[in-house]
């Protein structure tokens, strides 16, 4: 989980400072640190604006509870990005 979370700690990094529109996985995936888990989460987003696994984490009770056991794993920094 810790190695996760570091990956998508990553991939937001380059997809926030990368200089043009990625519109697809596959221009996702030519980026550095974006493999195919994190492109597919892309693609949803662009075709969606939305990605259901981090709504879920946001909504409510899965929130608090995920923060927490974060916590007892040490992994809290994640999400300093929710």
């Amino acid at each position: 989980e810790v190695f996760k979370a570091r990956a998508y700690a990553k991939a937001i990094e380059t997809l926030t400072n990368v200089d043009r529109k990625i519109e697809t996985k596959k221009d996702a995936m030519k980026l550095p640190g974006i493999g195919k888990s994190i492109g597919e989460k892309v693609q949803e987003f662009v075709d969606t604006g939305k990605i259901a696994a981090l709504e879920e984490l946001r909504s409510g009770d899965m929130k608090e509870e995920a923060e927490r056991e974060a916590q007892r794993k040490g992994q809290g920094e994640a999400f300093k990005f929710l």
